[in-house]
């Protein structure tokens, strides 16, 4: 549960908060209710703490972002945040990047290192999303590359069951687009947002690849291969620009610190993201496995 310092969640409904742990949170809790957030929310959050603290805020930690979000959200509200571990596959550029200049022996080391889809550290996620991975409370969906963490009333909800996918309609992107729940991107742009990658798998030409990592098993650990769609996000920034251009109505724009943040609603973005990318996107050759006699033009995810 995302713990509240009251056990009336009401209490949190004024737009402005009346209790957080730090004069910093305050601040935080007020800028978060300009933007639009409020008691019972479900909202996924994209930041970065250095684009918050700026110049001007060096003393701004995550903890007083995290505190402004439970005064905000209260006890039925969840707060989402990234959990992703793109480099743990050999099959992706982020593997790629993180093992350039390794010696075979550190490679080997890297390669053999399991990855446990429930504690592994997801640095490259941001300071914030860091810290609330690492809470006690924390629930994590079972994936390993593609898990998010969840604090708050349906935090079960939107982590339980992940399935294979990466952000297919049985993952976390699913059920936050069942909630209609938000998505809050603090000194990040558009290019982050990957509730989008949900509309991938309503592509109706999308082309699907494998992905390999090694994961913790009971017996030591394991490698774990499976088929998805092949995901891509280079677009992302064009298509954001372009619901916002065409829904301004569906986006608040404010500041939370020193950084520029805007809220949006999943649901309207996920469907205009997948008329988007119909039209932007150029269909994509059949999937073919070098295991396959002929190539897949199912079109399955």
């Amino acid at each position: 549960m995302f713990a509240t310092p009251s056990s009336d969640p009401s209490r949190y409904t004024d737009s402005t908060p009346r209790r957080a742990e730090s004069a910093r949170a305050i601040e935080f809790a007020r800028e978060l209710s300009r933007l639009g957030l409020r008691a019972g929310d479900t909202v996924m959050v994209h930041s970065s703490m250095r684009a918050v603290r700026g110049r001007g805020r060096p003393g701004a930690e995550s903890r007083d972002l995290r505190s402004a979000f439970r005064c905000v959200l209260g006890g039925d509200g969840t707060l989402v945040v990234p959990a992703y571990t793109p480099e743990h596959s050999i099959t992706s550029q982020a593997f790629a990047d993180a093992t350039a200049g390794r010696t075979v022996e550190e490679l080997a080391e890297y390669l053999h290192r399991p990855r446990d889809p429930h504690a592994s550290v997801a640095a490259a996620m941001g300071a914030f999303a860091e810290s609330i991975r690492a809470d006690d409370g924390a629930l994590r969906s079972d994936h390993p590359l593609a898990a998010v963490v969840a604090l708050g009333g349906r935090a079960e909800e939107v982590t339980r069951g992940h399935g294979r996918t990466h952000f297919g309609p049985d993952s976390p992107m699913g059920r936050l687009y069942d909630a209609r729940a938000t998505v809050l991107a603090i000194g990040v742009g558009w290019g982050v947002v990957s509730v989008a990658h949900l509309a991938e798998y309503r592509h109706p030409h999308r082309s699907r690849r494998h992905y390999t990592c090694k994961v913790a098993a009971s017996e030591g650990s394991s490698w774990f291969s499976f088929l998805d769609v092949a995901l891509s996000d280079h677009d992302f920034p064009e298509l954001g620009r372009d619901f916002e251009e065409r829904h301004p109505e569906a986006i608040t724009r404010g500041r939370v610190g020193a950084a520029h943040a805007f809220l949006l609603p999943v649901r309207p973005y996920v469907d205009f993201a997948t008329a988007w990318m119909g039209v932007h996107r150029a269909p994509a050759a059949p999937f073919r496995s070098a295991c396959d006699e002929t190539p897949d033009r199912s079109g399955s995810g």
